[in-house]
Order: C-alpha cells, then structure tokens, then sequence
C-alpha cells in the first residue's frame, strides 16, 4: 500500500529467499546484520522458533529488538511468541493473564524471551 515501503526478510538460512524475492521482499542473512541497521526499521516482526537459534535465542530475540526505531518511531514491534508458555486451560480461554507454565525448559525460555522483548 505504500510504495516507499520496503520489507525485508531476515533469515537464518537463504533455503526461503527465492520465495521471499518472488513477492517482492528483500531477503538477507541474519549474519549480513550490523549496527548500521539499528534502529532503522518503523515496524519489526520477530518470527523466530526457539529451535533454530539454539542456546542463543533469548540473545537472538534480543538482538531483534533493536531493529526497531521504537515507539517514537510510529511504528510496532510484534514477537510471535508461542501460548505453549501457559498451562493447561481445561478448555478455559487463554489470555496474557493465564497462569504460566514453568515445567518445562521449553517454556522458561519463551518467557524469558518475552521479558527481553517487553524491557525495549
């Protein structure tokens, strides 16, 4: 909707960049990043599985925060976290309330990545 708007795909892997280039996104590695780009982005989605980034993810997470110019910026900052961090709902509806599921490292560090995204 915006012609002067570019939207850029930063992966950990080029496996998906044809398919990114094919709508018109500008895909870059991950490892192509460096402090010129902070800062710089009006809008930022951090889509990134705990999987792929290992034992640094709540760093990677971090780090992706500061892609965003901030909320003087007029623009959002969106983490697609996971609702696996709350606990059994007995068919309740969950919502960022809901008690949080501390059992399982896997949870642990999504909260933990939550909390670096809330503190930027």
């Amino acid at each position: 909707q915006n012609p002067s708007s570019i939207v850029v795909a930063e992966t950990l892997t080029n496996r998906r960049h044809p398919s990114y280039l094919a709508m018109g996104v500008d895909a870059r590695l991950r490892a192509s990043r460096s402090s010129d780009d902070m800062k710089t982005a009006k809008n930022v989605v951090i889509c990134l599985p705990p999987s792929a980034a290992g034992s640094g993810y709540i760093e990677e997470i971090s780090n992706a925060t500061y892609l965003w110019a901030g909320p003087n910026g007029g623009g959002k900052m969106v983490f697609t976290s996971s609702i696996g961090v709350y606990g059994e709902s007995n068919g309740n509806i969950v919502t960022e309330d809901f008690r949080l599921d501390t059992r399982s490292g896997r949870s642990t560090v999504m909260i933990s990545a939550e909390e670096a995204v809330l503190k930027r």
